[in-house]
């Protein structure tokens, strides 16, 4: 059950994505789509805009930075009547080619029909290295607000790549 589980073809996403907007080199945006059918056991058709701008710039020879901001509309989220937004910002930098920061917010409004607004956020901010041999190593910070319940995690991520 639940929005898209439809058995045909009445779900559906779409997205136009563009770059060096009016001129400005590495400008760019995404508008996104989606139509997910009701399951006909109760659920409600899913319907959702997201709206991307972004830039990516190089702050010095050495640094790059990527700034991106996001707005998501989402009616009747999962089928349920519930309605969410969200709002993110991210900041991805990379440096002397080996190194990366990140640090992103998302904000979440939960309009629940016949009660109240719930009110949620993600902040995280992560580092790591990349050996340039396969191996990427990295660290981050996350906390959490969600369902009015705080959390916070430390995690550490060990990543090597290799073909065959």
């Amino acid at each position: 059950g639940g929005a898209s589980n439809t058995e045909d073809f009445s779900s559906f996403a779409v997205s136009l994505n563009g770059q060096d907007i009016s001129g400005v080199q590495n400008l760019y945006y995404k508008i996104g789509y989606r139509h997910l059918g009701d399951d006909d056991i109760g659920g409600d058709t899913e319907t959702g805009w997201a709206f991307t701008v972004g830039h990516s710039y190089d702050l010095t020879s050495n640094v790059n930075a990527d700034l991106l901001l996001e707005y998501t509309d989402i009616s009747n989220f999962e089928g349920s009547t519930n309605d969410n937004t969200y709002m993110t910002a991210s900041l991805i930098t990379n440096f002397y080619e080996d190194w990366n920061i990140t640090a992103s917010y998302t904000e979440r409004d939960i309009d629940v029909q016949g009660s109240g607004d719930l009110d949620d956020y993600l902040f995280q901010l992560t580092g790591g290295y990349d050996f340039q041999n396969g191996l990427t190593l990295e660290g981050g910070w996350k906390t959490t607000r969600e369902n009015q319940e705080d959390d916070n995690i430390l995690g550490m991520l060990a990543r090597y790549r290799f073909t065959f």
